[in-house]
């Protein structure tokens, strides 16, 4: 399972890109590898108390997944390619660094950031913080944070400190010089390859 499309693997979406087709959206998402561990329940892909997923528009419908998963799992595709020096994890037992507790797998991402099932974290520069940036931004549904469940199982829920991670913008792929939530992020989500 991938965390994005044009992999060995089957997207972990489906191929949903939460497009404001929610028809679409829904038989993608039934055709995810993780529908049947979903008990056929659509708002498994969805924060409960995401307010973006009741639509004002009902033409639009609601937004069916706020979800998306570490770039770093099961491939990715454009700047995160394998090869780029940083470990992509296959599989569960590839995940170890960083350790299954500390790895993150899916994460609550903003209504204005959202798109494929792939939540990109670059690694450029890591660890200087000078050169932080994000590419998507995650949610702040939860006391400015979002819910980010890790690969042991656990989950639990982040409060980003730094304004401008849950600044409202339609801007990806940002610097954000020195932004402690972004150094968060990449520590969670690979590490360098020997």
């Amino acid at each position: 399972m991938a965390s994005s499309p044009g992999q060995n693997a089957p997207d972990w979406t489906g191929g949903d890109w939460t497009g404001g087709f929610p028809s679409q959206s829904y038989s993608n998402l039934i055709h995810s590898p993780l529908w049947r561990y979903t008990r056929r329940d659509i708002r498994a892909f969805a924060c409960p108390d995401d307010p973006f997923t009741l639509n004002p528009n009902p033409r639009q419908g609601p937004r069916l997944r706020s979800r998306s998963m570490n770039c770093y799992l099961g491939g990715s595709s454009g700047w995160f390619t394998p090869g780029s020096g940083w470990r992509v994890f296959r599989k569960h037992a590839d995940i170890v660094a960083p350790k299954p507790a500390s790895a993150w797998v899916l994460i609550d991402e903003r209504e204005d950031s959202i798109n494929d099932g792939c939540f990109a974290v670059d690694m450029t520069g890591y660890p200087n913080l000078q050169q932080t940036r994000l590419i998507d931004f995650p949610a702040d549904f939860y006391a400015q944070g979002a819910g980010i469940s890790f690969a042991d199982g656990h989950a639990q829920l982040k409060s980003w400190l730094d304004a401008r991670t849950i600044v409202r913008m339609r801007i990806i792929n940002t610097a954000f010089p020195n932004n402690a939530d972004v150094h968060w992020l990449q520590e969670r989500s690979t590490s360098k390859l020997p």
